[in-house]
């Protein structure tokens, strides 16, 4: 118990360190932040389409149908290329495909609440969850800079919440710890 308190202490002190620092690196420098998020993304996706286009090669013999995976492989690829040469771009593109999302849904929910005023009490909750979600993607529509910075102020403060709680927490521990001993 004492060795496992000891390391779970310390793993989890690194861990707040760690979120900490990421916290007050994004509140810092937002933009640099995500465009070096979306690079390391993008990253992921070329390393990921080169893996299946790889297996999928090397698997053919077993797999009939062995192209698709090989065609979503070099998609993932190209993808990946484009989001690491165009983080940016790709950034505002999942702003955007969040503020249709937001618009279609809010659009629907203020139908269905105008819908159910008859069936139901309390509608306007629906209908107002409705105009809360036009709005927010009016927002990003308008303002896709901001709505990204802003998504990064919140990502940061909540790493910085995190990795403060984990640092209380690990000290508790490490206390516990030397009590125990």
């Amino acid at each position: 118990m004492k060795s496992l308190t000891k390391r779970t202490w310390g793993e989890l002190f690194f861990g707040g360190v760690i979120a900490l620092l990421f916290g007050i690196i994004a509140s810092v420098w937002p933009g640099r932040t995500l465009m070096t998020i979306m690079i390391f993304f993008g990253v992921f996706i070329v390393v990921e389409g080169i893996i299946t286009v790889v297996i999928s090669i090397m698997r053919r013999a077993i797999y009939e149908r062995w192209w698709l995976a090989l065609i979503g492989g070099i998609i993932g690829i190209l993808i990946g290329v484009f989001t690491i040469v165009h983080p940016f771009g790709t950034t505002l593109f999942l702003l955007y495909m969040i503020a249709v999302w937001a618009l279609i849904t809010g659009i629907i929910s203020i139908i269905t609440g105008i819908r159910l005023r008859k069936q139901i009490s309390n509608e306007w909750y629906l209908i107002l969850s409705g105009i809360v979600a036009v709005i927010f993607s009016f927002y990003i529509f308008a303002w896709p800079r901001a709505a990204a910075m802003t998504m990064m102020w919140i990502i940061s403060a909540f790493a910085i919440l995190f990795g403060i709680l984990l640092l209380v927490l690990a000290v508790r521990i490490r206390k516990v710890a030397k009590e125990a001993s």
